[in-house]
Parts: C-alpha cells; sequence; structure tokens
C-alpha cells in the first residue's frame, strides 16, 4: 500500500506521488516502484506517512514542484499538528528546498503560462505563488475543500470537496475552511469552479450533486462535445466508435 496520489506522464516516464513512503516515485519493470526524490526532512525511504506529501507538477517533463502538509520526519507527524496550524509547504524538488510555507492542507501545485497556481484546501483558496519570491497571493474563495486545477486559455478549473465524516477535513474540525463558511453562513460544494484568470471571479459553477462528495482533481479534454463516461461491460461499450478507424 503505497498511497498513491498525483499520476504525471511525459516523455522521462510516469511520475507520482507515494504517500505512504514520503516521495516521488516511478515505475519499474520489476518492484511496485521506484523512489526518485525525497524531502530532505524526511531522513529516508522507509513506510509510513510523515509530511502527507501528496500533489507533484511537473515541467519540462520533469518534477518541479510538489506539496505537503508539514516539514516534519515523525510517522503520522503532520496529523498531530492542529487543523488550523498553516504548516502546508511548497517546495521545488529541483533545488531541494522550501519555496512557499504559511499554507492550510496545500493540493495540485500546476504550472500555466509559466506561472505557479495551488489550492490552499484547508482555507478553500484558489492562489497563486511567486516563483522568484515564494509570496502567496489568494485569488478566491470557493465554498470547498479546494483540490484539482487546471486550465484552458485564461481560465482555470478548481475542484471542490464536501467534507468528510472522518479523514482530513472533517465536518467539524479547526480548520480555517469551517470557520469561514460558518462564518458566512454557507454549506461545503462539490462543484467544479470556473476562474477568469484576469479577473480573479469565479465565472461559472457545475455543482455535483449525488453519491459524489469529492473531487481529487480535474482534467481539460479539448474540442470534446458531449462527453460521457462508460461501464467496460455495458452493452454502450459496443457502439463506440470513430468511423476513421473503419478504412484503411
Amino acid at each position: 500500500m503505497i498511497n498513491l496520489h498525483d499520476v504525471r506522464a511525459s516523455d522521462e516516464g510516469v511520475f507520482f506521488i507515494s504517500c505512504n513512503f514520503n516521495c516521488i516515485g516511478k515505475l519499474h519493470p520489476k518492484w511496485s516502484f521506484e523512489p526518485v526524490w525525497k524531502p530532505p526532512f524526511i531522513s529516508k525511504f522507509e513506510y509510513g506517512d510523515k509530511c502527507h506529501l501528496n500533489c507533484l507538477a511537473l515541467e519540462n517533463g520533469k518534477p518541479k514542484y510538489v506539496t505537503a502538509f508539514a516539514e516534519t520526519d515523525r510517522l503520522r507527524g503532520w496529523r498531530e499538528l492542529p487543523k488550523s496550524e498553516a504548516s502546508g509547504i511548497v517546495m521545488d524538488v529541483t533545488e531541494n528546498e522550501v519555496i512557499c510555507r504559511g499554507l492550510h492542507m496545500p493540493h495540485s501545485p500546476q504550472l500555466h503560462q509559466g506561472e505557479l497556481y495551488v489550492a490552499n484546501s484547508g482555507c478553500g483558496e484558489f492562489g497563486h505563488i511567486d516563483r522568484k519570491t515564494g509570496q502567496y497571493t489568494p485569488i478566491c474563495f470557493i465554498p470547498g475543500f479546494t483540490r484539482g486545477i487546471s486550465f484552458w486559455r485564461n481560465f482555470a478549473f478548481v475542484g471542490s470537496s464536501k467534507p468528510r465524516e472522518t479523514g482530513v477535513f472533517e465536518g467539524n474540525d479547526d480548520t480555517p475552511l469551517n470557520d469561514i463558511l460558518s462564518r458566512k453562513k454557507i454549506e461545503p460544494e462539490c462543484q467544479i469552479s470556473i476562474i477568469d484568470l484576469r479577473s480573479g471571479k469565479i465565472k461559472h459553477s457545475l455543482t455535483i450533486d449525488g453519491i459524489a462528495s469529492e473531487i481529487y482533481d480535474v482534467c481539460i479534454i479539448p474540442a470534446a462535445q458531449r462527453p460521457f463516461v462508460t461501464d467496460v461491460e455495458s452493452d454502450n461499450i459496443n457502439a463506440i466508435f470513430r468511423p476513421s478507424h473503419l478504412y484503411v
């Protein structure tokens, strides 16, 4: 159980985060995975979630930025900290250093048009990090645990989740997000918000009801019309084809 998080593929290989080994890993032909990088405050590659390393951004096909909940080398050390404490970080993998501190449960570092964005999840924020100074600036508030970022031209698509009954973001915990929601007298939403990067305003949102209550990641499928998800055992799978495949 390596507790797999963000999977990022490029010509350099398939990279991912292993929370339970506090590292970036790669696929390996023989072993479960090959560890390729760990934060310098993690003393060695060993089993046990210490800092909750969770999300990964690539640049030029190689790992560049990661997020973690805390700088700790103790087993479950990140869970011992108060959820109200801003212990979250963003690290530059190539420089092997922390570039931004003071975040709450950060996720989803993403690069777009040379700029670095992040979900400051414990505050329900989508924000920007200056890559030179490390300064974090919130762009907008979203009513939920923000996680999952993708881009299309000048727009960001940001996911948000409802609280879990038990887990990292619980409905009665002391995260800043709960205080904000209580103060604003609004309920958390499972939704995708579309944000204009030029103004920082939420232009549209898609709320997801029913059994789904969490979004982990968001992906843009360009030039797709009426996409849908089908079960591979469904009869629908037999009716899906591209006419161009019928000709040689």
